[in-house]
């Protein structure tokens, strides 16, 4: 029986800013393959729908493309990972075989395991999703232990609806 363990989470920007950059740049991928497969449609339509393009490629076009892409791709991101760890400051878990309390400067609240709907780990966090559009995010250099670390592992891997293994690193 494993005995609930208890961390407080000192959530940095660099913590989780690739998981924002990588989800941008999968978005930025998408958009790039959604206006390929439209280039090619218009020019089977017709040659002369595809000169707007050429035009984009033009310098000052071409700068303000370039300054949108690196905005999505690095600020965008930035700010959405200062928000995150700004409002998850000053975040206290307590992790153990009935769920998950978590508490903060003003307010307390429990998530039953069957709220975790899935459950990963990079090679600096582990993320606990729950129902809806919600994360717990644990920097795993905030465990007191590496036996704290496995203890949190096993409990999850146990409880959680989409286990989580050993080595489910992502990026």
């Amino acid at each position: 029986m494993l005995h609930p363990v208890e961390v407080h989470s000192d959530l940095r920007i660099g913590d989780i800013y690739l998981l924002f950059f990588w989800s941008a740049i999968r978005k930025l991928i998408y958009a790039g393959w959604a206006l390929a497969i439209a280039v090619i449609f218009l020019m089977a339509l017709e040659a002369r729908n595809v000169v707007f393009v050429a035009v984009l490629l033009l310098p000052p076009y071409l700068y303000v493309v370039l300054a949108a892409i690196t905005f999505v791709a690095v600020i965008l991101p930035y700010l959405r990972s200062r928000a995150f760890s700004h409002a998850m400051m000053g975040l206290s878990c307590t992790i153990g075989p009935q769920g998950i309390d978590v508490r903060r400067r003003n307010s307390q609240s429990h998530y039953d395991w069957a709220a975790a709907r899935n459950a990963k780990q990079t090679s600096k966090l582990i993320l606990i999703y729950l129902d809806g559009h919600c994360a717990i995010v644990l920097p795993k250099r905030c465990f007191a232990s590496s036996q704290q670390l496995n203890d949190v592992r096993s409990l999850v891997r146990t409880h959680a609806k989409s286990q989580m293994s050993r080595r489910d690193y992502w990026p």
